[in-house]
């Protein structure tokens, strides 16, 4: 029992707060020539690791309340503010103050800060117990502050007084937060009870709007079991059980219990007294019209001398002897009594009942149902199974192509399986006509990527080069009924040289000349779009060389000079990526991308022509190299017309580019302050981080282009996107990590 107290004094004595906040205490020398300002633990001699910066320390740091102790510490920022010894890693109150005084700090926890020029009082809860608006703020030995404002007024307030006001508060602010929480609660509840019941009724009411589906739901199951053979079943007796006649006798008897239970299950939502509103009288007629938004107009007759009578006590009538049959597939008034109690002065109470008829119920038979129409199998008298006539499941096969060549032991099938009568099949493969394999599909991608149709199998083939492989995908169920054979062929070509990725991406706002409108966040973007592209998934590729120009070092012989090694560099197969974004200007004929030093007045000194991209991105496609360009340069007022012509969408048009433009002609490409980029490049970001990744968690141009084009609609409703190039084919970007 000693051992233990005293085992449980030492970790006490280790680990407590005051011993701890003894030997950890703020400091500051030099080590090395540096000057290091943090905590140190004295007991160690090691400096404790923190990973908050300071500036400097108070000459006196440390005070302590109520065993914990508290931490004066100027950040960086120039501002004090205070760690307890409980976190060294987190402010307990943020620097905010440009000077401090500890105050009494031991019995209220009460610092006297400064925030500019004014004095207040905040205790270790960082709640304000003085507000900020004094010029100076001192305390006595009898726990009071004196304040004096600016005005040299001086007030003295008593520290309990203000301690017991900020717990009042903050009591009344933690009441409120819990009754806010609670009422939110309860609303939620309330709301999601409502969203239940809605859910519930739509349900219900989709399931009784038509008879035919009803019964048809209810008569299938049932049929479907009832026409099995029994084990213990001759066929002879099968034969006559399941006969046309009996067949149809059965269906007819089961339709019968549907209609029961549709018109039960439908009764149980009308209620005659509130549904029916009396309408006008037809005199000549003698008929009273009750108009109903279910049953439609309703002819009650009414002799006429009582129609004043009928219409004054209406309100008050009684409805009863309800009958209902089915008519137009849906649930109808057959017939039903109203009785209206009356009272006169002379004869007294009398009760007069009327009676609602529909004639069409008069000629109404049980509603058949046509066995074709329940979808059941047909039956093979036999054998007492329908599996022989059952529908077979089908095999479609969506890629790659019959004829298609792979490059890796690894090949992805899209197969699209469809069942048949039976449930849902099992895709087999054979190879080269051996036996036939099982295959499970693997998975379908992130949560929430798009719909694609099909499921992904992969199959294991051999890697010989030249080897052509036939394949054969069949599907069966669990009848054994198996789908119609789908072949394909495919010829293994060796593994081939992956291709380098060359980024080529410009981006100007700054511009020097005075004629051009400054763009916030042109440069941005191109250093955005780079940095995104670094850090996609380059498993595909050899590598990534990146060739940027953002303002100051967007000049025309740069961006010349990189044009130059772009070409030099490519080799066939490669994909390239240009990317621009900032100005540009129409001269006449010629279109230039507008560089730092440029001036709309004349273009053509600095600006780069459009027939230059042109030609480079010609002479790569030429060398079978692959060519994306993205050209955000639609900014209000960036495709201005020569002299104050009206700006209009210019495209490159290279045949076998693929082209990305911000906008279309006569539309302006938004920027974004929220996004901090342009609307276009902040969906060219989110795409390529993954959100354009099909089901495989590929990133296409196909799955970019649709993203975007959503994206940016979606973002700028006045801002249309341009894609060009659709013959180039697409081109598998990255795959999502």
């Amino acid at each position: 029992m000693k051992k233990t107290l005293l085992l449980a004094l030492a970790a006490l004595l280790l680990t407590g707060n005051a011993c701890y906040a003894q030997e950890i205490r703020p400091n500051s020398n030099y080590t090395n020539g540096k000057y290091y300002v943090g905590f140190y633990n004295y007991r160690t001699n090691q400096w404790v690791k923190t990973r908050l910066t300071f500036q400097q320390t108070a000459s006196n740091p440390t005070a302590n309340y109520n065993g914990t102790y508290y931490h004066a510490m100027q950040s960086t920022n120039g501002l004090w503010g205070f760690i307890s010894d409980k976190d060294f890693n987190n402010w307990c109150i943020e620097p905010q103050f440009s000077d401090f005084r500890w105050g009494n700090f031991k019995i209220g926890g009460c610092i006297m800060v400064k925030k500019g020029q004014d004095w207040g009082v905040v205790d270790v809860k960082n709640r304000v117990i003085i507000p900020f608006k004094y010029r100076d703020i001192s305390y006595d030995q009898y726990s009071n502050f004196t304040t004096y404002d600016w005005d040299n007024k001086q007030t003295t307030h008593s520290l309990k007084q203000l301690l017991a006001q900020a717990n009042d508060a903050e009591r009344q602010a933690i009441a409120k937060r819990e009754a806010e929480a609670k009422a939110k609660r309860e609303a939620e509840i309330r709301e999601a009870e409502a969203r239940r019941q809605a859910e519930y009724r739509r349900i219900k009411e989709e399931k009784l709007a038509s008879f035919t589906k009803y019964a048809t739901a209810y008569v299938q199951p049932k049929m479907a079991e009832w026409q099995k053979k029994g084990e213990f079943e001759k066929v002879a007796d099968y034969t006559r059980r399941v006969s046309g006649e009996n067949r149809q006798r059965k269906i007819d008897a089961l339709t019968k219990e549907a209609e029961d239970r549709f018109i039960k299950e439908n009764r149980e939502n009308i209620n005659l007294k509130t549904s029916l509103t009396l309408d006008a009288y037809d005199s000549e007629n003698e008929v009273f019209s009750l108009n109903s938004s279910k049953f439609g107009r309703l002819l009650v007759p009414v002799p006429i001398s009582e129609g004043p009578t009928f219409k004054k006590e209406f309100k008050n009538a009684t409805f009863s002897n309800e009958k209902y049959f089915i008519e137009n597939d849906k649930i109808a008034l057959a017939s039903f009594d109203i009785k209206i109690e009356s009272y006169d002065i002379m004869k007294g109470t009398s009760n007069n009942t009327y009676h609602y008829s529909n004639n069409n119920a008069l000629n109404y038979s049980q509603y058949q149902l046509n066995p074709d129409a329940l979808d059941l199998p047909a039956i093979n008298i036999v054998t007492g199974s329908s599996t022989a006539s059952m529908r077979k499941p089908k095999v479609q096969i969506l890629s790659p192509q019959n004829g298609s060549q792979y490059q890796q032991g690894t090949v992805s099938f899209r197969i699209n399986v469809v069942p048949g009568d039976g449930q849902q099949p099992v895709l087999y493969v054979e190879i080269n006509g051996a036996e036939a394999v099982a295959l499970q599909p693997v998975a379908q991608g992130a949560k929430g990527a798009r719909a694609v149709e099909g499921k992904l199998y992969e199959v294991s083939l051999p890697t010989e080069p030249g080897k052509t492989v036939n394949l054969a995908f069949t599907a069966r169920d669990e009848q054994n009924v198996t789908s119609e054979t789908q072949k394909v062929k495919l010829t293994y070509v060796g593994q081939v040289r992956k291709p380098q990725l060359i980024l080529f991406a410009v981006g100007v706002g700054d511009y020097t000349s005075g004629d051009l409108t400054k763009l916030r966040y042109a440069a941005k973007d191109a250093r955005d779009f780079s940095a995104t592209i670094r850090q996609c998934n380059l498993s595909d590729y050899t590598g990534l060389k990146e060739h940027l120009y953002t303002d100051r070092q967007a000049t025309r012989s740069n961006i010349n000079k990189g044009l130059r090694e772009v070409l030099n560099e490519a080799q066939s197969g490669d994909v390239v990526m240009f990317y621009f974004s900032g100005h540009g200007v129409q001269d006449g004929s010629e279109t230039y991308f507008m560089t730092i030093d440029a001036s709309s007045e004349a273009p053509s000194d600095e600006g780069v022509n459009f027939a230059d991209l042109k030609n480079n991105m010609r002479k790569l496609t030429e060398r079978q190299v692959k060519v994306v360009a993205f050209m955000d340069a639609c900014h209000a007022g960036a495709m201005v017309g020569a002299k104050g012509a009206a700006p209009k969408l210019t495209e490159l048009d290279v045949q076998n580019v693929i082209e990305f433009y911000s906008s279309t002609t006569g539309e302006e490409s938004a920027e974004d302050e929220k996004l901090q980029n342009g609307v276009f490049t902040a969906g060219l970001i989110s795409g390529l981080n993954g959100a354009a990744a099909n089901a495989d968690g590929y990133i296409t141009v196909n799955t970019l282009r649709t993203y975007l084009s959503d994206y940016v609609r979606n973002k700028n409703s006045r801002q249309t996107p341009v894609f060009k190039g659709v013959d180039a084919g697409d081109i598998t970007l990255f795959h999502k990590k």
